[in-house]
């Protein structure tokens, strides 16, 4: 609580004591609800103009300070204003330094790379002059550059899936299900896009292409495929990468030298690592 306040409180506790010891008990009054005009005109003239007066300089106190506390008020209003309105400005003042430093490195940005734009194109420009100088210039056939194109959009697309081998084919069967459940055992989840490849034959078990979102989450199921050969459910379904018909031929090659190498020294046993057959040496039980 203000002053202001506090000298208004204890004026009308002043008034309110004057009140009842002074004029209430000398009028032999038990309050002021019991006066009354005789009671009043028999009090001495004297002491009534005393309390009279007091009364009337207590009252003007007191709308004095009343008059006070109100400018008061008013003056603290009016600075409260000002303190939000400067606090305003303040802010006011920070957004346009927070932009004029954003224009100034948006201008920097702008200035190198038009500097570093026109000095690669400066020196491109001198080695294009120099190489068409010293070289005749090429000429690439349309249908070399589509063949490329789509090459290129093969391997990305073959980067992207696996094959799977000798699971069983079903009428109406839910493909994209069965190949989840393989890749379950080898703790992959991801969503699978799987696809019979070539026409249906009774007597033969069409390979699955299987098509995932990225090329990391086939790696990754790459890595893990041999786990399948300890599989209760699926240990003759062998994954492989998704090869073309080149990749195939090659593998196919591979294969056969595999075997071949196999048959003619049992001792030993041989794998396939990138291209080539390795020899790793005589196996576990022929060791002595």
């Amino acid at each position: 609580m203000g002053s202001t306040a506090v000298e208004c409180t204890l004026l009308a506790e002043e008034v309110g004591t004057w009140l009842k010891y002074n004029v209430i008990d000398a009028l032999s009054v038990d309050s002021v609800e019991n006066l009354n005009i005789t009671k009043c005109q028999s009090m001495i003239k004297d002491l009534m103009s005393r309390h009279f007066l007091k009364a009337v300089r207590l009252l003007s106190e007191q709308n004095s300070y009343l008059e006070k506390y109100g400018l008061l008020k008013e003056e603290n209003e009016a600075l409260k204003s000002k303190l939000i309105e400067s606090q305003q400005q303040v802010i006011d003042l920070q957004g346009d330094l927070v932009a004029s430093k954003t224009d100034q490195m948006q201008a920097v940005q702008a200035t190198v790379k038009t500097s570093v734009e026109d000095t690669v194109k400066a020196e491109m420009k001198s080695y294009s002059k120099v190489v068409q100088e010293s070289l005749p210039a090429p000429v690439i056939a349309h249908e070399t550059v589509k063949s490329i194109v789509q090459t290129v959009v093969q391997q990305e697309d073959r980067s992207r899936g696996f094959m799977v081998f000798n699971l069983p084919e079903e009428d109406d069967e839910q493909l994209n299900s069965k190949v989840g459940e393989i890749l379950l055992e080898l703790d992959e989840k991801p969503k699978v896009e799987a696809s019979r490849i070539g026409q249906y034959h009774s007597e033969k078990v069409r390979a699955v292409k299987v098509t995932l979102s990225t090329s990391v989450a086939v790696s990754q199921i790459l890595a893990k495929a041999r786990k399948l050969r300890t599989s209760p459910k699926h240990s003759s379904v062998y994954i492989s990468q998704d090869r073309s018909p080149a990749e195939r031929e090659q593998h196919r090659l591979l294969v056969a030298e595999l075997k071949k190498m196999r048959d003619a020294d049992k001792s030993k046993r041989y794998y396939i690592k990138g291209d080539v057959v390795c020899d790793g040496g005589p196996k576990k039980d022929t060791v002595t």
